[in-house]
């Protein structure tokens, strides 16, 4: 740290929730853990300070992001999120008569703000006045260091370090730089469905993708993420990363093979955990991460686990009753090891694909209750998972042919789709969604504007920047109206609500059936004229759209997938830039607005 100073001050619960209104609050995503606590412990929490409780210190390092002064947060980020949300009426606090009363949104003048323009709503039985009030005026023990990545990251380590706020694993990656942990951290966010577009977000951004109980209305439910609904891991480990340890120990073998032993002490050495591990296997891991690619092993695990979601769909059973049953189960992080491990070594390194899924499920029916038993309990390391998984892998292996053509798994989108959907929450000017190429009305017919529109869409959207990404995805419907006019108009049943978003996933398989007879080369084929024949845009633009164009599956649907990025300039349609402003597409006009865009956008290339 050279020797920067450190500050401290006392600020009020109001200040502080202008500070977060103002979005000075930053969480650094690459140490900073989930925002995991619960109600009780939001409540509790707002207790000590209507009671003028002592509470631990808040840490900030000083930032500063385009000009703009901002706080990143090194210990509070729970607690300051608590305030946030009890102040904005997401949950009440118990008081002395037993009710449970929410913030009284006129205590402070930005929250009454906020009602009176719809931002807010005040829930009811409000909390006393006055409480309301010495609860705003309590003063936050504030400290702010400057310092640079490194020292914050070292810094957070040791905070929980010697307190044991975190768990092992926790600490692990708090201060763990290299491609290993970083692979073990994307991969756990997109499996968990936290997924964010940058490392760094607003707090008022955090919530987003917090993992909660079903008590908050907001984030990701733990009920609803993959590992509690198979059974695999319980809801406390989930709060304590136990999910990050099972997938650094599936990745580590993916990366390594049968060497790497599947325990704690071997984590410790492959994030060089302690100043004494032994650097010699982190050192091998990234760069055998460096040889394969991270992208590719990224790739290979969500191959894997939408292969068993596919399985499970058909199986109509969560993991632990397929492989166990309802009645018994152990060791269930082993045994998903073992089984996830021998489905990679089948489609990933010996390039096999399923060739009876029925057989296949027939076979995992109760395959650890029969080959599995006692895994809890046996020895376990490097030799013993290796053996377990080469035996399961012999038992299956008579369901799977060799693989011809393209990898079909990578067809597969419901991972991708999912994360998608979530990082449009955070950053919507990325993402659109289109319900289909056909308006709700008789006689219809297909609308080459909506694809003129798509690619003017594209093109705002990688405005944001060079080496931008932007999406529009076909085959949902948005609002409940809209997806009653569209089954209306299909004929149809199917469709469903994707949680936390009022999109329904409804597919074009309805739209190709009505108007293609079912044959989707020939809606591909009119999608692909259309944007071959514009001169909206230049050859290479429309060269790289029209190569990542693709329909995929979602489940039961057909999604349609468009696709631009951009590089070093802005990209053109009909010779205007184009640019996002939340969900419309304006065009930048007059000299001195273009050259201000240029100034702040793409100067920096």
């Amino acid at each position: 740290m050279n020797g920067n100073p450190i500050s401290s001050t006392a600020i009020s619960v109001q200040m502080a929730y202008q500070y977060y209104i103002e979005n000075k609050f930053i969480v650094n995503r690459k140490y900073q853990r989930k925002l995991v606590w619960t109600m009780e412990e939001k409540a509790a929490f707002i207790d000590s300070l209507q009671k003028f409780y002592s509470v631990p210190l808040f840490l900030f390092a000083n930032k500063n992001i385009e000009g703009v002064t901002s706080f990143e947060i090194i210990d509070g980020m729970q607690r300051l999120n608590a305030i946030m949300a009890f102040i904005e009426n997401e949950y009440p606090i118990k008081t002395s008569d037993g009710e449970y009363r929410y913030f009284d949104l006129e205590t402070l003048s930005s929250t009454k703000s906020a009602m009176d323009n719809g931002e807010i709503i005040q829930r009811t039985p409000k909390l006393e006045r006055q409480l309301c009030v010495n609860i705003t005026n309590y003063p936050l023990p504030f400290s702010f260091i400057s310092a640079d990545e490194k020292s914050i990251e070292d810094i957070f380590r040791r905070i929980n370090s010697y307190g044991r706020q975190l768990s092992n694993q926790e600490i692990r990656q708090a201060g763990a730089i290299g491609l290993f942990p970083e692979l073990v951290r994307k991969v756990s966010c997109i499996i968990r469905g936290d997924v964010s577009p940058h490392d760094q977000l607003k707090l008022n951004e955090m919530k987003l993708i917090s993992l909660s109980n079903k008590r908050l209305n907001y984030g990701i439910v733990m009920e609803d993420i993959y590992w509690v609904q198979q059974h695999i891991i319980t809801i406390p480990n989930m709060r304590v990363s136990r999910d990050e340890e099972l997938i650094a120990w599936i990745l580590s073998y993916m990366i390594m093979g049968e060497q790497v032993s599947p325990t704690s002490y071997t984590l410790n050495k492959l994030y060089k955990y302690s100043i004494s591990d032994d650097e010699n296997l982190s050192t091998k891991i990234e760069a055998q991460i460096e040889h394969l690619g991270s992208t590719t092993i990224q790739q290979w695990f969500s191959s894997i686990h939408s292969f068993i979601i596919d399985i499970l769909d058909y199986a109509k059973k969560d993991f632990r009753t397929l492989v166990f049953s309802e009645e018994y189960s152990e060791g269930l992080v082993r045994t998903y090891q073992v089984i996830f491990l021998a489905l990679f070594e089948l489609i990933i390194k010996e390039k096999m694909c399923v060739s009876d899924k029925a057989q296949l499920i027939n076979k995992l029916d109760k395959i650890a209750k029969k080959h599995l038993l006692g895994i809890s309990k046996s020895k376990w390391d490097a030799k013993d998972r290796f053996e377990r998984i080469q035996s399961i892998k012999g038992i299956i292996k008579c369901c799977f042919k060799e693989a011809t053509g393209n990898n079909v798994l990578n067809e597969n989108w419901t991972l991708e789709l999912d994360n998608l959907l979530r990082l449009s929450r955070i950053e919507g000017s990325q993402y659109d969604f289109k319900s289909g190429f056909h308006d709700l009305i008789e006689n219809s017919k297909f609308n080459t504007k909506l694809v003129q529109k798509i690619i003017e869409i594209l093109t705002a959207e990688v405005n944001k920047g060079p080496q931008t990404y932007g999406y529009v995805i076909v085959g949902l419907t948005e609002g409940e109206k809209d997806f009653e006019r569209f089954k209306k108009h299909y004929n149809t049943s199917k469709g469903e609500l994707f949680a936390g978003t009022d999109f329904y996933i409804t597919g074009v398989e309805d739209e190709i059936k009505k108007y293609y007879g079912g044959d989707g080369d020939k809606l591909q084929n009119d999608i692909l004229n259309t944007i071959k024949n514009t001169s909206a845009i230049d050859e290479t633009v429309k060269n790289y759209i029209t190569q990542h164009f693709r329909m995929v599956k979602y489940k039961e649907h057909d999604i349609i997938v468009f696709q631009l990025k951009s590089e070093n300039d802005p990209v053109l349609y009909n010779d205007t830039i184009y640019v996002r402003k939340g969900n419309n597409t304006e065009a930048v006009t007059g000299a001195s607005a273009i050259k201000d865009f240029y100034m702040k956008i793409f100067s920096n290339k």
